[in-house]
């Protein structure tokens, strides 16, 4: 007389299930709106209806609520019912718009706080433009993730931003007055190949090390896009002002090295250097290598203990999953840092991270 196996139909029932699952369609939320309202709430992000007439509608994010924390991802789709439409069906709604001075309430509520925060804001490819201001002054975000689809970015958007480096997609043709002014830490820039023109003060008050350039033809720029500018407060030493042009790399495509040596703006950097084979990668390529930096951190976890070889000028966080932080410290020499706890943490070291189970 045969036995059934029960662990054998145990895993069959299994498998079956998780291929029903992975074909099962992911439905977006449906949120109501009550009334008239043009303005809602929504896990914590403040959303305006643009057009309410749109298929599908258009909305702009205006507001941050002031306790959110961590990793921020902006959903690609919402799907809304509201009195504004007569038809009364639930509605397909995208984000097209960051709004001007999208993080000024939140900065406001948490200027005097005590704690640091790691914020990492992930947009939607529906995203088409980034208001004046919109990430300005908020020195408590270094990291965004910019995705393929947005076009303009406003004046001032990053100004003082935490950033290490970013990725602007490719789609992007205008980088906004002073866009980046004041992102002292900011090392790393890839513009894209449709990007047409820097809007004046672009990258004045930082230090860049390496700019990616994929355009073939020169973006509008001038001198003011990298600092120099008389109009700039006098009382601070050149160096501070504008980006190191003796150091700054500039990386294009190799047939246009010419063309960047003597393009208004661009030609007063020594370095303009050819893309290597490794440097031409698409747009998402990129955004993933710049996110799979855990390797270049040399930790061990042993009970807990968690240890770190750092080297001189290295600048290492600890943050919680609520991006809170734990820890951090900076180093003149070699050294290692230690931290104990429990749980899960994000490690950041420079501008890499990693997740860590201690």
């Amino acid at each position: 007389m045969r036995t059934l196996n029960y662990g054998r139909w145990i895993q069959y029932v299994s498998v079956l299930i998780l291929l029903f699952l992975v074909e099962m369609p992911v439905v977006a939320e449906t949120v109501v709106i009550e009334h008239e309202a043009r303005v809602f709430q929504h896990e914590g992000l403040t959303y305006k209806v643009i057009d309410p007439y749109a298929k599908p509608l258009k909305l702009a994010l205006i507001d941050v609520r002031e306790d959110l924390r961590g990793n921020i991802v902006i959903p690609e789709e919402l799907y809304i019912t509201t009195t504004l439409r007569l038809d009364k069906e639930p509605v397909r709604a995208i984000v097209v718009r960051i709004a001007d001075n999208f993080l000024a309430n939140w900065n406001e509520k948490n200027k005097n706080a005590e704690a640091t925060f790691l914020i990492k804001f992930d947009l939607p490819s529906t995203v088409r433009s980034i208001g004046d201001n919109a990430f300005a002054s908020w020195d408590r975000v270094n990291r965004i993730i910019l995705k393929e689809g947005l076009e303009n970015i406003g004046a001032f958007a990053f100004k003082n931003s935490e950033l290490w480096d970013i990725t602007i997609p490719e789609s992007v043709i205008y980088l906004g007055y002073g866009c980046f002014q004041d992102s002292r830490n900011l090392r790393k820039i890839i513009l894209p190949s449709t990007l047409k023109a820097l809007g004046g003060n672009v990258f004045s008050y930082t230090i860049l090390e390496d700019i990616y350039c994929y355009a073939a033809t020169p973006p509008i720029a001038d001198e003011s896009d990298f600092g120099l500018d008389e109009s700039l407060s006098l009382y601070l030493p050149l160096e501070t002002k504008r980006v190191d042009f003796a150091r700054c790399r500039i990386h294009v495509p190799a047939e246009s090295v010419e063309l960047y040596k003597n393009a208004p703006g661009w030609e007063i950097f020594f370095n303009i250097v050819p893309l290597t084979d490794e440097d031409i990668l698409s747009s998402t390529e990129r955004i993933e290598e710049s996110l799979a930096t855990a390797g270049n951190i040399d930790y061990t976890v042993n009970d807990g203990n968690l240890t770190v070889a750092t080297h001189a000028g290295d600048k290492l966080t600890v943050y919680d999953t609520n991006g809170i932080c734990l820890q951090q410290a900076s180093f003149a020499s070699d050294d290692t840092f230690s931290y104990k706890g429990s749980g899960i943490v994000i490690l950041y070291v420079n501008n890499n991270s990693v997740t860590v189970a201690l």
